[in-house]
């Protein structure tokens, strides 16, 4: 569920009626999956279970250097938990607001198809696209039929204001029941003083992960 192909044409439409999404550029497919379970890797139950028990945070920030299991920890939870998910690898090229939500989007669309007519406000340029796009991939989220996990892993790369700006709009904005992941080594620069008083984010660090 979540493989469609790529290439689909801009006038396709979902049964709904809607035009599909087509991001107008080719995607690094490899940004929008987790890493593969291996026989080598070292399971976390009981961190696991931290993420996954009550009380749930909507945001959970993993953070700590290079070879302490952020992104294994977060592949485990995703496999185990139950709920959709949506991951993303950030990368240096994901410093402009509308690659970096393409992918979102692109990563949301092979869970629920959304409205094909975001790829429009998804050009615009600067931050122009916090008002346009971000509203509406909200608005997406609020229409999946259960809750959801967001994963953006390597979110250390992510040093564009804009970028970084609709990431925090994104998380302020999830839907009842959704959570979100942010992992790195080092923690992006948003605000925490307006996610400590919604009560949103579990720090997990390297004590945890060691």
């Amino acid at each position: 569920r979540g493989d469609r192909p790529a290439g689909r044409t801009a006038n396709e439409t979902a049964r709904d009626g809607r035009t599909r999404f087509s991001p107008s550029f080719p995607l690094v497919d490899a940004k929008l999956h987790p890493p593969p379970h291996r026989p080598d890797t070292v399971d976390r139950p009981r961190l696991v279970s931290r993420l996954r028990a009550e009380p749930q945070p909507r945001v959970v920030a993993v953070v700590a250097p290079p070879g302490y299991g952020k992104t294994t920890t977060l592949a485990e939870w995703a496999r185990t938990d139950g709920r959709d998910v949506v991951w993303l690898t950030v990368d240096t090229f994901d410093n402009d607001a509308s690659v970096f939500l393409s992918y979102l989007a692109a990563g949301m669309d092979r869970i629920e198809p959304i409205d094909g007519s975001i790829a429009t406000v998804l050009s615009l340029r600067g931050p122009a696209v916090l008002g346009a796009a971000v509203p509406r991939l909200a608005s997406e989220l609020h229409r999946w039929p259960r809750p959801g996990l967001i994963v953006f892993d390597e979110v250390h790369r992510l040093v564009d204001r804009t970028c970084l700006d609709a990431l925090t709009l994104l998380l302020e904005n999830l839907p009842p029941g959704f959570r979100a992941a942010i992992a790195g080594r080092t923690a992006p620069d948003l605000p925490p003083a307006r996610f400590r008083a919604r009560r949103m984010p579990l720090a997990i660090g390297p004590n945890e992960l060691a």
